[in-house]
């Protein structure tokens, strides 16, 4: 008769090395992130984090700045914070952490930043996502953990600003094309 142990071993290696690519792609993440906005964390106090980015307070969200003009075509950084901001004057407050960051950057970016991202998280999907008044936009998705990763949108053919968000919900594959927008009908 087989012992149940060597199957419960292998279950929890299994889960364990499981653990583990996710940790490392959190930090890969993390890390990428880390070139872009030095010193942004999710979970850090965003109080200090907006006072050394010179961010304001922007309603419902937390922090942010829409009027950068960065040398790397970064245009705007939001710091959404983990508390709940319901109104317009409703400020987070000291312990408030980040809880979702999103960078807004010229669309020239967005060659590289894909790049950025799958040299550090290979697995990566490709959506085009049309909006209900045709818009369409591309959307990259690294997945981290269970339905969440980061996210790279891009309106096609326009020159409005990419946002790439993390973290991020995976794309809803009832409102999304599983190919790149060049391929979509």
């Amino acid at each position: 008769m087989r012992s149940a142990l060597p199957r419960s071993v292998a279950f929890a290696a299994l889960m364990l090395l499981a653990s583990c690519q996710q940790d490392e792609r959190t930090l890969a993440v993390a890390s990428v992130f880390d070139s872009l906005a030095p010193g942004l964390r999710l979970g850090e106090p965003a109080a200090p984090l907006a006072s050394r980015y010179h961010l304001s307070f922007v309603p419902y969200v937390g922090y942010a700045d829409t009027t950068i003009s960065s040398t790397n075509g970064l245009r705007a950084l939001y710091l959404f914070v983990d508390e709940p901001l319901n109104s317009e004057s409703q400020r987070p407050s000291q312990s408030a952490r980040v809880l979702h960051i999103q960078l807004h950057y010229t669309p020239d970016q967005a060659t590289s930043l894909r790049q950025a991202f799958s040299a550090h998280l290979s697995r990566h999907e490709e959506w085009c996502y049309i909006r209900g008044d045709e818009a369409r936009f591309s959307v990259d998705y690294w997945p981290i953990r269970h339905d969440e990763g980061v996210l790279l949108s891009a309106r096609v053919d326009s020159a409005r600003v990419i946002v790439l968000g993390w973290p991020a919900q995976r794309p809803d594959s009832n409102r999304t094309d599983p190919h790149p927008c060049a391929h979509a009908a």
